[in-house]
């Protein structure tokens, strides 16, 4: 933890995995694997094998696991082969990965093409969010909240009612919006109305997939309201009893170890920004 109380990315990754969450989207890790596993084989079977056994046991990781560390892969091409063979090799397997999306810019690192294919797969997942599902965003970057709420409210994503808890008039058209500061106009109703509002909303849903209701929720935590919001997650629980799908989103920095813990807990699936990775929570 740092001296400001501020969450590192580790803690919350330690938190995720000491509440038995796992991460649930491996398309990116796969081609990379796979890749690797492919351009190594220029050094001939047995060596490749003896490389990644080595590199495997120098970081005391199993070579599945291994093989999804770009940058651990990387640091050990260049201890075991070299500068110049690092450099061919990683070559080789961004070749590879370049194979399986659009863009075939030889510019991009393979860390670019990477992050790619996450966002990719994870706008993919969030389009496709089933009813139910009450689901946490902990972004570290403002512009990734605004990507995952685009997709979210994608007009593809069907017709049924959309809502959106905000700090700011929303810039989607077609999602209801309603602004903290009007719902908190007098404190002790505040909750009581973004029931009743979320009770309007859903009510004029006439279809069979989920209503969508997403929340800019740092506002709970800057605005003094701390125990309300945790305690309404609690109270909603890990799958949202009506055919609803939820977000809620949080910018981090503004909150500590231990409140995300309690934030982490009651959501079905979390999702984490730079890069993108979605884990999902046992029941």
């Amino acid at each position: 933890m740092s001296t400001n109380n501020k969450p590192a990315e580790s803690v919350v990754t330690n938190i995720l995995k000491e509440l038995g969450y796992s991460p649930s989207l491996s398309k990116a890790e796969k081609i990379f694997a796979d890749s690797t596993k492919k351009a190594l084989e220029v050094l001939g079977e047995s060596v490749s094998k003896s490389v990644l056994y080595h590199m495997s046991k120098l970081y005391g990781l199993k070579e599945d696991e291994f093989l999804t560390k770009y940058e651990l892969l990387e640091k050990g091409l260049r201890g075991i082969v070299g500068e110049e063979g690092a450099n061919m090799l990683l070559e080789f397997i961004k070749e590879k990965i370049l194979q399986y999306i659009i863009s075939k810019s030889s510019s991009l690192t393979i860390d670019q093409i990477l992050d790619d294919i996450k966002r990719a797969e994870m706008f993919e997942f969030v389009r496709n969010i089933p009813a139910h599902e009450h689901i946490t965003l902990l972004y570290k970057n403002d512009s990734s909240k605004d990507a995952i709420l685009s997709q979210f409210f994608n007009p593809q994503t069907g017709q049924a009612p959309k809502g959106l808890f905000s700090v700011k008039p929303t810039k989607f058209t077609h999602v209801s919006n309603v602004l903290y500061d009007e719902l908190f106009r007098v404190k002790h109703e505040g909750m009581k109305k973004m029931s009743d509002w979320i009770s309007q909303v859903h009510s004029l849903n006439k279809f069979d997939i989920p209503t969508r209701l997403a929340g800019e929720d740092t506002w709970f935590f800057e605005n003094g309201f701390v125990e309300e919001i945790l305690n309404l997650e609690k109270a909603i629980g890990k799958h949202v009893q009506d055919n609803m799908s939820i977000i809620c989103t949080y910018d981090i920095s503004k909150i500590n170890e231990q409140q995300i813990k309690a934030l982490i807990e009651t959501h079905s699936y979390v999702i984490l920004d730079e890069p993108f990775m979605v884990y999902e929570g046992g029941d």
